[in-house]
Parts: structure tokens; sequence; C-alpha cells
């Protein structure tokens, strides 16, 4: 394992590590993976930009289509529109079989007993962003993963001919909460989920060796057409921001008591009682944020996660008593946990807070999502919900970001870097690869059959 510009990199000849591990997360330029024709990718890049161009002032995505593979049988794209565009959406996806085959995506999938037995078959959204690089991104990071639960790559191919801002993350040792581990049994193969098990355990096992378990990498990525890869269930990412989390103490805590209680308490008595779905809707999620005194905002989850970081707080007794875990803090538990423990116990709440206190204390403002809605999912007649899962990132309060723990000189050298493409798009593809059952009603809808 080396680091290499803010970036773990992992040695992919390493034979006593699990098979992802390789595959964790790699960051670095196009050259460096694809060895064959590169070039392909600014062709395609100049061509995407005249197609679907930015729009001013807004966060413009667009769905180019998914393309649907079985083992050993001819893919299948599926264009999001038939507006003319269709062969360069075919040229798109030839481009990424090559990339992904050079990357070592695509050996991985085809030596997998869940795909070759021809019981499960990969999806493949593809989506173009001509500038996420609008003001919406200049807030504090605002780490989650991708996709409804399903997703096991993901894939950025950027369109910069400077060095570029890195994407912030860091590696999720935690199983999933419980809500989370529920929704994947109905949607990933029992033999993947056991492999992410296994790599989170060897990750546990090999603290000490993981830099991304003990800060949040970013900085600089130099070279032309940056490629970043990760597998999405192993890792906690974020938008590159230069701006920094909020600090929190229990001083700004305990002003904030009213404002918490207000929002727990409204959820638990006229929102709870009359659901009957794990999730919560957006409305609902925006009450759980609340604005705190020190004119920031702030989401139940993230408090409710980052008090229980300290072991020997009240809050901490109460997820063992409950057999909950950290990661098992969605909107529901944070409710419960507050109601049980906080809601008439200022005290309490106060006792926990100092405690919390001792260690470093910085938050996001926002809830991070694990599990995103898909539609395809809700509609699917064998699964019928598409839940939002947040969770907190364990330990994310407690880390620093390289961002702004570095160096003089690595702090400057992203500074400017940050200026210098301040009115330069952030322009780049982005896939999700996802693992589907062969009797997916989207596969149907699609027309793809696996044979």
């Amino acid at each position: 394992m080396t680091i290499h510009r803010g970036v773990e990199c992992y040695d992919p000849y390493m034979q006593s590590t699990p098979a992802l591990t390789p595959l964790l997360m790699n960051a670095r330029p196009l050259a460096d993976v694809l060895t064959v024709k590169p070039e392909r990718w600014g062709e395609l890049a100049a061509k995407l930009a005249v197609t679907y161009p930015q729009v001013t002032g807004e966060d413009v995505v667009y769905t180019l289509g998914t393309v649907y593979y079985a083992f050993k049988q001819n893919r299948l794209v599926v264009p999001y529109s038939h507006d003319g565009n269709e062969k360069l959406v075919e040229e798109v996806v030839d481009f990424l079989e090559a990339f992904m085959t050079a990357n070592g995506q695509w050996p991985y999938l085809n030596d997998q007993p869940w795909y070759k037995n021809h019981g499960h078959v990969i999806g493949i959204d593809i989506n173009f962003y001509p500038n996420r690089a609008q003001k919406s991104y200049k807030v504090t990071p605002q780490f989650h993963k991708d996709t409804g639960g399903n997703n096991i790559f993901v894939n950025l191919v950027f369109d910069n001919a400077n060095p570029i801002e890195a994407t912030e993350w860091f590696v999720d040792v935690e199983e999933p909460g419980g809500l989370r581990a529920k929704w994947q049994e109905r949607l990933l193969p029992a033999e993947h989920r056991k492999e992410l098990a296994d790599l989170r355990a060897y990750l546990r096992d090999h603290r000490g060796e993981q830099q991304s378990l003990l800060e949040v990498q970013g900085g600089v990525l130099e070279g032309r057409h940056i490629c970043v890869s990760w597998v999405d269930d192993l890792v906690w990412h974020a938008t590159p921001t230069v701006n920094k989390r909020y600090e929190y103490h229990a001083a700004t805590a305990n002003a904030d008591y009213d404002a918490t209680n207000a929002a727990a308490t409204y959820l638990a008595t006229a929102v709870q009682p009359y659901r009957s779905v794990d999730n919560y809707n957006t409305d609902d999620y925006r009450v759980l944020m609340y604005q705190s005194s020190g004119n920031f905002y702030i989401h139940l989850v993230e408090l409710i996660g980052t008090i229980a970081d300290d072991p020997d707080t009240r809050l901490a007794a109460w997820l063992n008593s409950v057999k909950k875990r950290q990661q098992d803090i969605d909107c529901d538990v944070a409710v419960q946990a507050w109601m049980a423990i906080y809601a008439k116990d200022r005290a309490t709440f106060e006792k926990d807070v100092t405690l919390r206190d001792r260690a470093s204390w910085r938050l996001t403002g926002g809830a991070a999502e694990a599990t995103a809605y898909d539609v395809r999912l809700a509609k699917d007649t064998a699964i019928g919900e598409s839940p939002s899962i947040t969770e907190p990132p364990v330990g994310l309060a407690k880390l620093r970001r390289a961002n702004s723990a570095g160096s003089e000189e690595f702090k400057k050298r992203l500074a400017d870097v940050a200026a210098a493409n301040a009115k330069v798009p952030r322009r780049f593809i982005r896939t999700w690869v996802r693992i589907l059952p062969k009797t997916s009603e989207e596969l149907k809808t699609a027309g793809f059959k696996v044979q």
C-alpha cells in the first residue's frame, strides 16, 4: 500500500488480502490505467461537452443510459432517450468496457460465482456532469454512498487538463446498520455480502496500515484526465470543498438543547406513530435538521451518532441495552434515543456532551445517506419500496481532513488549485455498477433476457 498525492492506492498484486482490496479506492491519471489508446477519452469528452452543455448556475446531470451484462452474453445498451445521440452513448460504453477491464473491475466480476452462474447480472448506469462545481458544493463536505443499496463500484473519469481537487473519502470498516443490512439481504448475493464483511474485518485488523482510517483523504490530483474508482459499500465519499466542517463543543450543544428537543419531539409525536415504513420522506428528513446557536444547521442523526463516539456516555450504554450499534443510528433510532435519554433529562444530555468534548468534534451539518431512493426498486413488484437510509459515518467527527489538517504546503497547493479551477468546469462521466438478480423487473422492462 502506498500514499500517492493524498489518495490511498492499493498494490493490485497483493496476494494475501481479500480480492476487493486492490479495488477499494484508486485515483490516478487515465493513461496510468488505460495504457491502450487513452486519448479516446479526450475525444469522447469533447463530444459530450458539446452534446450535453452545462447550464449556468445549475448542477445539471445528464443520464445517458444503462447497459446490461450477463456472463458470456452480448450486452444490451438502453439509452435514456432516443434523441439522435445513441451512437455517442455506444461509444461511451465501448470506452467504459476498456476502462473497467484495465482497472480490474471486469476481471473481478467475471470471476464471481454469482455472476458466472447467471443468477445475477450487471447494470451500469452512465451519467455525464458538464460541471459539478456549482454553488451548492461550496459548503461543508457531505459524505454519502451512491445508489439504492445494490451498487458495487463507482467510477469517475474527469475531463481535466490541469490538476484538480481530489474526491474526499475514508474507509467504512463498520458493518452496515441494521436497516441497511436487512435491505441488502434482499438485493445482493450472499457471496458478495460475505466478501464485503471479510474485507471490513481485514481492514479493522490492519488499522495501523490504513491512512484512510486515520484521516479523511483528499488533496490534489496531478495529471490529465484523472479517473477515480471505488467500492461504494466500503467508502464514505464527498465532493471536495475547501470549506471546513463546523467545530462543535459542549457549550454549543447545551445552547442548542431546546431546538434539538423540539425537532426530536415533533418527529416522535407527530410523525413516527403514523408511519408504516422504515424511512422518512423528504419533508420528515428536513424536520430533523434545525438551526444551531452557532448559526449553522445540525441534523439529529449526525448529533446522536457523534455523541456515541464516546463509549462512556449514557447514550452508548442505551445503545448497548437495546442491542443497537453506533452505525444503526438512522432517523428512527436517533429519535428513539433522544426521547428515551434526553427529552426529559437535560442534565444527562449535558453530562454526555461534556464527555464527548474530550475528543475532536466536527460536524458537516447534514446526515450521511447510506442508501438513496431508486424508483426502479420501488416499482419492482418483488421489492416494492426503496428506503432512503441514513447512518452516521462512525468516527468521522473525530477524524481530521487532509484538506484542513495537512501541512501548510499541502493546504496552499489545494487552495491554489481550487482558485485556478474556480471558473473551470468540473466535468466528468460517472458510472454506477449495480448488481441485479436475473428476475429483476428492471431487466424485463429493458428487454434483457438472461440465456
